[in-house]
């Protein structure tokens, strides 16, 4: 039995899935990124009006 390879096919889907792959590593990256960004800033505490205000001052 002989099979008969096409060689363009199989050339195109080795390109697909190379980029697929690419594409899959680079928006994890981002969404890590992003996520990591997003941890930080809910474990900074937000500013308070009382924080900023100088105590040797007086209104």
């Amino acid at each position: 039995m002989i099979v008969d390879v096409n060689y363009w096919w199989v050339g195109g889907l080795a390109i697909a899935i190379v980029l697929l792959i690419t594409w899959l590593i680079k928006r994890d990256r981002k969404d890590e990124k992003a996520f990591e960004k997003k941890i930080i800033q809910s474990e900074l505490k937000p500013d308070s009006p009382h924080e900023l205000k100088d105590s040797d001052i007086t209104p």
